[in-house]
């Protein structure tokens, strides 16, 4: 048997030696922009559900204050729980958490980090007096108070002078 050599010239590149750097560039840019979508989307999924969570959140402290002061039948101002919001990017809730009958120091809540806001004005309080009403500072009852809480996506309404379980509205502004 004779075995042939076949000499090749420098010049002729063989197609199936493997990737180009060129090759290699259009992938990394292809897969960088898929990337880049894919964390686009993931935001824009993240935004309302941040404010969902938010608005049920401060729905349920609404609802938690409520329930203290029918339950430890608050009369007097400083024994109703309450809810202060304090600026554009958090609130403070008062209530008797820990069921000794006096109203423990306030929990602040912080919206910053997720990038949300409550309308103004600031500050502005809700008490709840001993029949569950929102109350002002001069025991007045309070006929129609709300909170809006919003980022990007859209609006949450709470309303605190009747929260019920479905009392957050949700609006998307897209």
């Amino acid at each position: 048997m004779l075995m042939k050599i076949i000499a090749r010239s420098p010049s002729k590149p063989n197609p199936s030696a493997g990737f180009s750097v060129l090759d290699m560039l259009i992938v990394v840019v292809i897969v960088g922009i898929i990337v880049t979508y894919v964390l686009g989307q993931i935001s824009t999924i993240q935004k309302p559900l941040a404010r969902t969570n938010a608005a049920q959140r401060l729905t349920a402290y609404v609802q938690n204050a409520r329930s203290d002061s029918i339950r430890r039948h608050a009369n007097e101002i400083n024994r109703m729980a309450q809810i202060t919001v304090l600026d554009a990017q958090g609130y403070n809730v008062s209530l008797d958490a820990n069921g000794d009958g006096n109203l423990d120091p306030p929990v602040f809540v912080d919206l910053k980090e997720q990038n949300l806001k409550i309308d103004g004005p600031f500050p502005r309080m809700y008490m709840f007096d001993a029949q569950g009403r929102a109350v002002d500072a001069g025991r007045n009852p309070i006929p129609s108070a709300s909170i809006t809480v919003f980022n990007g996506s859209g609006k949450s309404l709470i309303n605190v002078a009747n929260p019920t379980p479905t009392s957050a509205k949700s609006a998307s502004t897209h």
